[in-house]
């Protein structure tokens, strides 16, 4: 867990945090939103979530971390690179997969959300093992990639209907992810709606922007 906090903070200071309720935000150059979530359930099952936004006119694609359950025997995990412009980092993308995860039995999902916001290339596991070891690298190497070649250099601006399709994209990531949250749950129970309600401020704000719906406010 310590190597993943030292390999999360290579990509800048957080975007938005949460500390007692209130909520701290720094500006980091193109992101929209940075969410960084430590979680520990039942002193048992532990887990990290980590979700780049871009700026949607900036044309950087989303990055996106979940390890969660109990590793190595029982592996929640999501990583991917979701390109918001064309597809010109699929192979390179693909390479990655293939390094680190071609050789792994029995990854994927079977949630219908989950296909609809990943990519070929996301190397997802539900519940199998998965060394740590391997996880860390995978973590590592599509870090590194996301920001030397996708962060980092200076993009083409995007015209006008591409931008609107960079939102589109953005959008829908944040709106299934939000609506198959379970843990907004588990904060609105333990910690009330003020602390549940700037929880998803941080984790799902600044454009575009997801708004919750009267139903999920009420959980």
């Amino acid at each position: 867990m310590k190597s993943l906090k030292k390999q999360c903070k290579g990509t800048g200071r957080k975007s938005s945090a949460v500390k007692n309720n209130k909520k701290e935000y720094h500006e980091i150059r193109r992101f929209g939103r940075l969410a960084l979530e430590q979680y520990i359930i039942n002193s048992k099952a532990y887990g990290v979530v980590l979700n780049i936004y871009p700026k949607p006119e900036s044309g950087i694609p989303l990055f996106t971390f979940q390890i969660g359950g109990q590793v190595p025997d029982r592996v929640i995990l999501a990583l991917d690179i979701i390109p918001v412009r064309g597809s010109g980092i699929t192979a390179q993308v693909a390479e990655l997969y293939d390094k680190h995860a071609s050789d792994q039995k029995q990854l994927g999902t079977t949630q219908e959300w989950m296909k609809q916001i990943s990519t070929k290339n996301a190397i997802i596991c539900q519940y199998q093992p998965f060394e740590s070891g391997r996880i860390l690298v995978a973590f590592t190497d599509y870090l590194r990639f996301w920001r030397d070649s996708c962060y980092l250099p200076a993009n083409e601006p995007l015209s006008e209907d591409e931008v609107k399709e960079a939102n589109r994209i953005i959008l829908n990531f944040k709106t299934l992810l939000h609506a198959n949250d379970a843990g907004l749950n588990i904060y609105l129970r333990k910690f009330g709606q003020a602390m549940s309600a700037a929880i998803e401020d941080a984790a799902f704000g600044f454009e575009p922007f997801l708004v919750p719906s009267a139903e999920s406010n009420t959980r």
